[in-house]
């Protein structure tokens, strides 16, 4: 996973690493991907569906992009709550 997104491994391929792709992430939700099937047809590929309904990789990538947006905006992520 990267701030942009999710690197995806097709690992049932002959040859998995020529086949990653990153599939980009825009409002909380897959956007994008590189792939053939994305560029030259309607709707999601495989690739998106796939980060789509794995929750967990979602939401870290999510969670990954809310951590950049504040460290560019100069605000400090912390793990826990300040302190009242």
């Amino acid at each position: 996973m990267v701030v942009q997104g999710v690197l995806v491994r097709n690992a049932s391929h002959a040859n998995p690493e020529d086949h990653e792709y990153l599939v980009t992430i825009e409002d909380g939700l897959p956007h994008s991907c590189p792939c053939p099937a994305d560029e030259h047809h309607q709707g999601a590929c495989k690739h998106r569906v796939a980060v789509a309904i794995r929750t967990p990789v979602l939401e870290a990538a999510r969670n990954a992009q809310r951590i950049q947006r504040l460290r560019t905006s100069g605000v400090q992520a912390t793990a826990t709550p300040p302190a009242p």
